[in-house]
């Protein structure tokens, strides 16, 4: 039953594009704060050579993708009229969302790893 109310806002939400447009913008916003954010901390790691040139670069790119994919996106998405075109798009979307992430996430795990690995050398030599 709760499955079935969900449904029924999601299809009236779509029904009302300029409420899912306004929706897609205030996520887009919220989006590119947060990923400034993101690089703010990279970059503040980077100052204090907690991460490498490489991984400033990745998270720095990964940044820029989450934050200039957001307005070719607004602009078609204001001049979608089709509802079923509107659910794939917000769907393409979201897809472009997880990608930038996941780039990030990317460069900072390789950091991770690149500096823990010779840590865990170093334990298993002093405690043979």
């Amino acid at each position: 039953m709760i499955a079935h109310k969900d449904r029924e806002q999601t299809n009236s939400l779509i029904d009302n594009l300029a409420l899912v447009y306004k929706r897609h913008v205030q996520g887009a916003i919220v989006r590119s704060a947060a990923s400034f954010f993101m690089w703010c901390s990279a970059w503040i790691a980077y100052a204090f050579e907690i991460i490498r040139v490489d991984n400033f670069t990745g998270v720095s790119l990964g940044v820029s993708f989450l934050i200039l994919f957001n307005l070719p996106t607004l602009w078609i998405l204001k001049r979608i009229t089709n509802k079923t075109l509107l659910q794939y798009f917000s769907l393409l979307i979201n897809l472009l969302e997880i990608i930038g992430y996941t780039a990030i996430i990317h460069f900072l795990e390789a950091w991770r790893r690149s500096t823990s690995f010779p840590y865990m050398v170093s334990s298993f030599s002093t405690s043979a």
